[in-house]
C-alpha cells in the first residue's frame, strides 16, 4: 500500500477509537439449532452492516475491475469461521471488538477512496471475518454450537453478501458511471460514520 493510503487508515482507525463506544454486540443467544444460527448475525447491528458490506465491495471497486470478486465474501466467511471455533473453544482475540469496528471503516474507507480490489486489500478485508466470528462465538459462550446452528448462521452471512452484490451490481448498471460511484462513497462514509458511533 501507499503511505497515503496508510495514513487515511490510520486516521480513521484513530478516530473511530478515540471518539467510539465499544460496539457490544448480541450476547447470549446460542446456535442451538438453523433458526437461532440464521437470526444470530441479524441480531448484531453491526455484523449485519459489515456482511452487506462485504458484498458491495466485492461487487465495486476502481473502473478497471467490473466483475464481482468472490475472494472477498468467501475469504470473509472462511476468516469468520475460524473466529467462531476459537471464540467458542474460550480463545477470545484481544481487543475483538474494536477489530470489529475496524473492519467496518475499513470497508467504508475502501469504498470512500475506491481501493482497488488488490490481493492484500482483499486479504486484509477478508480477513477482519476472523474478528466478528470471535464475538459469535464468545456470545454463544455455553448455550451450545452446533452443526445445525453454524450452518443457519453461514447461510444468514452468504445471504447478507448476496444481498450487498446485488445491490451493487444493480446499482452499477442502472444509473450513470458518476452518480454510482459517489453512491458508492457515500455508503463508504456512511459506514465509517457508523464504525465511529457505534
Amino acid at each position: 500500500m501507499k503511505k497515503n493510503t496508510v495514513l487515511r487508515y490510520l486516521a480513521i482507525f484513530l478516530g473511530t477509537e478515540l471518539f467510539s463506544k465499544v460496539a457490544f454486540a448480541h450476547p447470549g443467544h446460542g446456535l442451538s439449532n438453523f433458526n437461532a444460527g440464521w437470526f444470530h448475525p441479524l441480531q448484531g447491528f453491526d455484523h449485519l452492516i459489515a456482511a452487506l458490506a462485504i458484498g458491495i465491495w466485492a461487487a465495486h471497486s476502481d473502473e478497471s475491475l467490473k466483475k464481482v470478486d468472490l475472494r472477498i465474501p468467501l475469504g470473509f466467511i472462511a476468516a469468520m469461521t475460524l473466529g467462531l471455533l476459537m471464540g467458542r473453544l474460550g480463545l477470545p482475540l484481544p481487543f475483538y471488538e474494536l477489530g470489529i469496528q475496524f473492519s467496518i471503516a475499513l470497508l467504508g474507507a475502501s469504498l470512500v477512496f475506491q481501493k482497488s480490489r488488490t490481493w492484500a486489500n482483499t486479504f486484509f478485508v477478508s480477513a477482519f471475518g476472523i474478528f466478528h466470528g470471535n464475538a459469535h462465538g464468545i456470545e454463544v459462550g455455553g448455550s451450545g454450537l452446533n452443526i445445525s446452528g453454524f450452518l443457519g448462521l453461514i447461510a444468514a452471512t452468504a445471504t447478507l453478501h448476496a444481498l450487498g452484490i446485488a445491490f451493487a451490481v444493480f446499482l452499477k448498471n442502472l444509473t450513470p458511471e458518476k452518480q454510482a460511484a459517489w453512491t458508492f462513497r457515500s455508503i463508504g462514509f456512511g459506514l465509517c460514520c457508523f464504525a465511529w458511533i457505534v
